[in-house]
């Protein structure tokens, strides 16, 4: 079964997820294509000076700013990795997809998941975009969708993830399923979704990370005292650290890990909430 990146929300979840996990190490396109399923224009490049401790490679598209798919800013993946099937119905679910990602160009990118499937290939669209500024740097973003819109087809968003056929990244302000049509780059180091389920657990509000990034040394701030467990995990939902919550403030040392998006589950005798972390 595989596990679509839908919503980032920092609620409490029942940790237990899968992931789609494209980091270009191979020198591979990890299956994304231009959206006539071509790969013109889109290379597998080296960084000059890596943004972290493991990403060597990145994938790079070139837009031309022609009325074709080299000229549109978006890819296309139609692997098992990012298609199959979405378990709605039986439970509550929150994913997100980060992107290690730079923007070279003198526009901001407003980047946007879109989708299609369902019985009649139902295109939809998430309603918000991230936005990455112009001339910035390699950085960690998460992109997600509180909702959709289904932007051609008679499904519903749904139904769409009960039998998905494509997964799309898509540069536009507007919303829309077709990508801008620009002269510029699009640069992409990592891209993986996180996939959570909701067992409806309360958030426990007054518990607080911090900085958020984090070089080396985290505080975890539990005003009420609780007792109970701090779990990090890495994106592979390997269970890597676990300290004890007993004190007001709580010093979790992350210096021997590299840099990266964290998963830290805090879990009292009544209560869990789940929080991501980027370590730099």
């Amino acid at each position: 079964m595989n596990y679509l990146p839908l919503i980032i929300l920092f609620f409490a979840y029942q940790f237990s997820y899968a992931q789609g996990d494209d980091n270009y190490e191979d020198g591979t396109l990890e299956d994304w294509t231009n959206t006539d399923l071509s790969t013109n224009m889109l290379t597998n490049e080296a960084h000059s000076v890596p943004p972290n401790q493991g990403n060597l490679f990145y994938l790079q598209k070139d837009c031309d700013g022609s009325n074709t798919a080299v000229g549109e800013m978006a890819i296309i993946n139609h692997s098992e990795e990012w298609t199959g099937t979405y378990p709605t119905g039986f439970f509550d679910a929150f994913v997100w997809i980060d992107m290690l990602v730079k923007n070279d160009n003198d526009f901001d990118l407003h980047l946007r998941l879109g989708y299609m499937g369902g019985t009649d290939n139902t295109k939809i669209v998430s309603n918000e975009a991230t936005i990455i500024p112009a001339f910035s740097d390699w950085d960690y973003y998460s992109i997600y969708a509180g909702d959709f819109t289904v932007i051609e087809g008679s499904n519903t968003w749904e139904e769409v993830f009960e039998d998905s056929h494509e997964a799309k990244i898509i540069h536009n302000d507007a919303i829309s399923y077709d990508g801008k049509i620009v002269s510029g780059t699009l640069k992409i180091s990592e891209q993986f979704s996180v996939y959570l389920l909701s067992n409806n657990d309360q958030f426990i509000s007054e518990i607080s990370l911090y900085p958020n990034p984090v070089n080396d040394v985290i505080s975890i701030r539990n005003p009420g005292n609780e007792q109970g467990r701090i779990v990090l995990f890495d994106i592979l939902g390997k269970n890597i650290l676990e300290e004890n919550l007993s004190s007001n403030i709580t010093l979790v040392d992350l210096s021997e890990f590299r840099s990266g998006v964290y998963i830290v589950k805090i879990e009292t005798e009544d209560l869990t909430t789940t929080k991501k972390i980027v370590k730099l």
